[in-house]
């Protein structure tokens, strides 16, 4: 066989593999059921970015927080999906930082005392009762963009100027209502995903968490050791 027909068979192979990847993770988001809730090209970022952040070991639970910036305060702009299971876990209101703007955020961050929001990739950390009640500590993934989370007391909290009648702004962390925090503390355990989502081309090009290789290499190898599993013990 000639070197150039098995070049052609491999690229056959590999764009066969990228098709049927993105065709899965079409058919995820339709199980799910965002349909009119959240947009394919958000969920597809997430996905992409919630196998990157598994790859590198960042986090352990299956959860991935989402806020779309793109939106108004006035939406429930902040979801929880259960990505191993297809679930929408959860969806309401959240605040962005002051200085990011009005009702939409055009405006980022990564520098302390800015108050406004930083966009990027998240890993929940401890869980803590600061002057806000039970928070989740956060660490920022993206350099350049996030990484100063910690040092910016950046968290997510509850906030009494979160609700469904108004939703105000905050320091610069991700502020949800009283009534959902408990639930959105519980849902995101330990080193579980957060993305903050705007749409900021020097940041897509820039992350190295939206690398559709190592997330269709980390979902493949998942899904080969299941099936490796079921071969071995029959369960």
């Amino acid at each position: 066989m000639s070197s150039l027909l098995l070049t052609l068979m491999l690229l056959v192979s590999v764009y066969d593999i990228s098709d049927r990847f993105e065709k899965h993770i079409k058919k995820r988001y339709d199980e799910t059921g965002l349909e009119n809730k959240m947009s394919y090209r958000l969920y597809r970022l997430s996905f992409i970015g919630y196998y990157n952040l598994k790859k590198h070991n960042e986090i352990t639970s299956n959860k991935m927080a989402i806020a779309d910036f793109r939106q108004s305060s006035k939406e429930k702009r902040f979801y929880i999906i259960d990505f191993e299971n297809n679930i929408l876990l959860f969806q309401s209101y959240v605040a962005h930082g002051e200085n990011s703007g009005n009702k939409i955020p055009i405006s980022f961050s990564n520098e302390e005392n800015s108050l406004k929001s930083s966009i990027g990739f998240y890993v929940t950390k401890e869980v803590y009762i600061g002057s806000n009640g039970v928070s989740i500590r956060v660490d920022g993934m993206d350099e350049g963009f996030n990484n100063n989370a910690r040092e910016r007391m950046v968290v997510i909290h509850g906030a009494d100027y979160v609700s469904d009648r108004l939703v105000g702004t905050s320091k610069g962390c991700l502020a949800v209502s009283y009534e959902d925090r408990d639930i959105v503390v519980k849902l995101l355990s330990y080193k579980s995903g957060v993305f903050i989502y705007s749409s900021n081309e020097e940041y897509l090009d820039r992350t190295k968490y939206l690398n559709i290789e190592t997330a269709r290499s980390q979902f493949i190898s998942e899904r080969s050791g299941k099936v490796l599993y079921k071969i071995l013990y029959g369960e």
